[in-house]
């Protein structure tokens, strides 16, 4: 696995602007082993793997986890 072209800068860009980036993913301990290969760790959040026992995709369980441990709420997005 490796990140798309460009990942890396979108997600500086995000961070430069104040914003967080979060990471929902079906796989397990390998996303961690990439992550840090691509040096991605560092302007991550927080990260939700298989390993966190939430129910696969589509389920909306992890989404909400991380919405309410950051204390943002589900309705305030941008359109």
């Amino acid at each position: 696995m490796q990140p798309y072209p460009g990942a890396l800068d979108f997600l500086r860009a995000i961070m430069a602007a104040g914003g967080s980036n979060y990471l929902y993913t079906h796989r397990g301990e390998s996303v961690f082993k990439a992550l840090e290969a691509y040096r991605l760790t560092p302007l991550l959040t927080d990260v939700l793997t298989s390993l966190d026992g939430f129910p696969g995709k589509p389920a909306p369980d992890a989404l909400l986890h991380l919405l309410g441990k950051h204390g943002l709420p589900p309705e305030d997005r941008k359109s």
